[in-house]
């Protein structure tokens, strides 16, 4: 069992950090190509994608990963792409026909128009298939073939502010030839040609539909701060959001190779041992926690580092944005843990009701931070919302599973703060003193029992 965890988290980890460092090479390349204007049309386009694709999808990739990980699944992969081609095609049409009322500078509308041709390649990607039969190996054969063509294309084809329109282009391409590569590594019990039933189609959308809405309201945090920088502010202020958040998004690696591994392991737990899922949980939420404070706390320390190295001092403003947007990383693993909970043992109802007041309070405080108080602000706004989104997750949890979770977070918080508030006081310090600060982190964490070796040891053996 250890041998195999360790071999899927392998993968996972290589497919992760394929996507986040050649996604951190493309975003500082076309950063420093584009400027901070055109930087931030990239920025808008791809939050314009992100809604879209959540719309398209309503929940089914991860109905499709939960039910394929029970061995319960009444559908081959074929089902499933043919209703998300369907709802891509509707969202297409409806996108491209919304674009001209809302009036947007003509880079601006040609590149979202560009970029919502991604909704093809999300359409026949089977990510959410292998995750499901835990065959972790294409993972990183997808992510690493789509990095290295987009990356190559744009250090061909984009060289100033005047080939912005382009990127979205190499964009579609590279993910649409890597995507079609996956459909190779289908088991041949599994290649079966769709459905004619169409009450079977319905019947899955209906069972993933609120799966679909509480993941587009679970969103909120990525795409809403963006878009009110844009309306409040400039296109350059987008850019340094941007900036700042394609950072903070290297901090939540560990938030996504934890997500791809939990929702399938959860979800046959509870298929097969539902009894001990509590202890389960309690475990995690112990070794998660501290996690996710130091990631927190390493970002906040370094931000200015950080920015500086990957963007250069022509983005300074993004140093104290990240600074901020640093707290996003300390709740996020804490949400995923509450959220795949809820879905992978079929709560779907209580996680869209919770998702749904949560996210509605944190886009009022979102917008009201960006217009109050700028960059600043929205970067404000979105850690709380954040905070909001995880409470409102977290009472619908607790009704399920009595679990402890807040006195282990408050501390390991406190004690990030603490390390974090000592090494503020002194000179900045350079990426190398990054051991230093984790080294004082981990000591305080481990002396003061907040997590232990057992722990550890008891996570790695489920």
């Amino acid at each position: 069992m250890l041998k195999v965890f360790g071999k899927n988290i392998s993968y996972i980890a290589l497919s992760d950090a394929g996507t986040r460092v050649l996604n951190l090479l493309i975003n500082i390349y076309l950063a420093r190509v584009l400027g901070p204007d055109g930087f931030g049309l990239i920025v808008l386009g791809t939050t314009v994608l992100i809604y879209a694709i959540w719309v398209a999808d309503l929940g089914l990739m991860t109905l499709g990963t939960r039910n394929v990980a029970r061995g319960k699944a009444s559908f081959h992969a074929s089902d499933i792409v043919v209703i998300k081609t369907v709802l891509a095609g509707i969202v297409w049409l409806v996108a491209f026909s919304l674009l001209p009322l809302f009036q947007l500078a003509a880079d601006l509308e040609t590149v979202i128009r560009y970029y919502l041709l991604y909704l093809l390649v999300d359409a026949i990607l089977l990510e959410w298939y292998f995750k499901g039969i835990q065959n972790y190996v294409w993972l990183p054969v997808y992510r690493w073939i789509s990095g290295l063509l987009f990356l190559g294309g744009c250090y061909l084809a984009v060289t100033s502010i005047a080939d912005v329109t382009r990127v979205p282009l190499i964009y579609f391409i590279a993910h649409l030839i890597a995507a079609l590569l996956l459909w190779h590594g289908i088991k041949p019990e599994h290649r079966k040609p769709p459905s004619l039933n169409i009450r079977k189609y319905r019947n899955l959308l209906a069972e993933a539909f609120q799966i679909g809405i509480g993941s587009i309201f679970a969103q909120v945090i990525l795409v809403v701060p963006p878009l009110a920088v844009g309306y409040f502010a400039s296109t350059s202020d987008v850019g340094y959001f941007g900036a700042a958040m394609k950072i903070a998004m290297l901090g939540l690696a560990a938030d996504r190779i934890f997500g791809a591994l939990f929702l399938p392991k959860i979800s046959a737990w509870w298929a097969s041992r539902p009894e001990g899922i509590t202890q389960r949980l309690q475990q995690l939420l112990k070794v998660v926690i501290p996690v996710g404070a130091g990631l927190c706390l390493l970002l906040a320390v370094f931000s200015e580092a950080l920015v500086t190295l990957f963007f250069t001092e022509d983005y300074a403003p993004s140093a104290p944005v990240l600074f901020i947007l640093s707290g996003v990383t300390a709740l996020a693993l804490v949400n995923s843990v509450f959220t795949l909970t809820l879905i992978a043992t079929s709560n779907e109802r209580i996680y869209f009701i919770s998702m749904f007041f949560g996210s509605i309070i944190a886009t009022g405080m979102i917008l009201a931070g960006s217009q109050l108080y700028g960059l600043t602000g929205t970067a404000i706004g979105t850690v709380l919302g954040e905070t909001v989104i995880v409470f409102c997750v977290a009472i619908a949890f607790r009704q399920r599973f009595r679990v402890a979770f807040l006195r282990p977070l408050i501390l390991s918080l406190l004690s990030a703060g603490l390390v974090g508030y000592v090494f503020l006081q002194l000179p900045p310090l350079p990426l190398y003193g990054l051991p230093i600060v984790l080294l004082c982190y981990l000591l305080i964490i481990f002396t003061s029992k907040q997590l232990t070796v057992d722990d550890l040891r008891a996570i790695l053996k489920t």
